[in-house]
């Protein structure tokens, strides 16, 4: 059964992504900007909520969780914007901080290490700093697919593609 449940998050995530991205990117383009910036981020929401369901089987407040914090990252471009007009936040000129990968990926790689020498391998810090982790890097990777992954200072990579 959990094989099943596997393929089948799996597929919903797939399918998530391509439907999603068509729906938001190209049948509502004309739309106004709220309803485009609420598809992406349901889509950000639903595609981590899926992913941790491929990690988690069972796991489905966790999966919350994560869906919450893949679609609250979005919030940077009202923080790098300086406004709370939902115009002023998609027209940025640069991309904004929480979109960085060099972050979340850092500090993952530092509260994992700590959680392996000083901890002792504690289960919430494992399991809730990988969730945090996932909920970035499937934001991150669904940007990429547009406008690549950005790992700041050092590169901006072109962008990525589903099969990739």
């Amino acid at each position: 059964m959990v094989h099943i449940n596997f393929l089948v998050f799996v597929v919903l995530t797939i399918i998530t992504c391509l439907l999603g991205d068509y729906v938001v990117f190209t049948a509502f383009q004309n739309q106004m900007t709220i309803v485009k910036a609420l598809g992406d981020s349901s889509i950000h929401g639903l595609v981590a909520l899926f992913s941790w369901l491929i990690i988690q089987n069972e796991a489905f407040f966790q999966a919350l969780i994560c869906a919450a914090i893949a679609m609250m990252i979005d919030v940077d471009h009202f923080i790098q914007a300086g406004s709370l007009k939902i115009e002023d936040a998609v027209n940025l000129d640069k991309r904004p901080f929480l979109h960085n990968s060099t972050l979340p990926l850092c500090l993952y790689i530092i509260v994992m290490l700590f959680n392996c020498t000083v901890m002792k391998n504690h289960v919430m810090i494992t399991t809730y700093s990988t969730l945090t982790f996932v909920a970035f890097f499937t934001h991150h990777l669904r940007d990429a697919s547009r406008r690549g992954l950005w790992f700041s200072p050092w590169i901006q990579s072109l962008p990525v593609s589903y099969p990739i």
